[in-house]
């Protein structure tokens, strides 16, 4: 928590002490009233700021695990199969798979502007994995149900030697690298080999 936050934060609740205390000798009335709608307010803003760093933090724990779990499951396939997942489509241009079970806007069923490569619908790519392991596979899912922020939801990216995924997160750590302000991304590397081709 920032140092503002912290003060604002402190300066809420010693107005909200101040009217807990104070109202009752010094208002009557629909002062009274309104004074106790204030300190609703404040005591409500002060719980959420005192929270949202440790929600944030949290769900970038949830995050890093979830993206190695997808990344022990493309290590299975690969294990099970000798490829890796969208090899055999790969035409020397990247690919990409947003992995999210809601829909996502537009401007991520593309390549960002200027990017060479595709976006290959997660459905396409979880009938791909489903099929080499003969097994239902379920991917965990981004934790925030309302998207804000960063991207909240998973990547998989395929190059033909290399595979990856990743997420965003909202806090610095180690091996993450900064794409914007409260924007790190966290990413997993893997090997598929010399060609793109199996």
């Amino acid at each position: 928590m920032s140092g503002l936050t912290r003060i604002l934060v402190l300066g809420g609740l010693v107005l909200a002490a101040v009217l807990v205390f104070g109202s009752p000798c010094l208002l009557r009335g629909w002062m009274r009233k309104l004074a106790g709608v204030a300190l609703g307010v404040l005591v409500l803003c002060a719980t959420s700021l005192l929270g949202y760093g440790a929600y944030r933090r949290w769900l970038d724990d949830v995050r890093v695990a979830n993206v190695n779990t997808i990344y022990q499951v493309i290590e299975r396939y690969k294990e099970t199969t000798g490829k890796c997942p969208l090899q055999e489509r790969f035409a020397d241009a990247p690919m990409g798979v947003n992995i999210s079970d809601r829909p996502l806007p537009d401007r991520y069923k593309r390549p960002p502007p200027g990017a060479k490569g595709s976006i290959i619908p997660y459905e396409d790519f979880l009938a791909e994995l489903r099929t080499g392991l003969k097994s239902e596979v379920i991917l965990p899912k981004d934790p925030q149900t309302v998207p804000f922020g960063p991207p909240n939801f998973y990547q998989y990216h395929f190059t033909g030697p290399h595979f990856f995924v990743a997420a965003s997160l909202w806090f610095d750590r180690a091996g993450v690298k900064q794409l914007g302000s409260r924007y790190y991304k966290y990413e997993l590397r893997g090997d598929c080999g010399s060609s793109g081709k199996a």
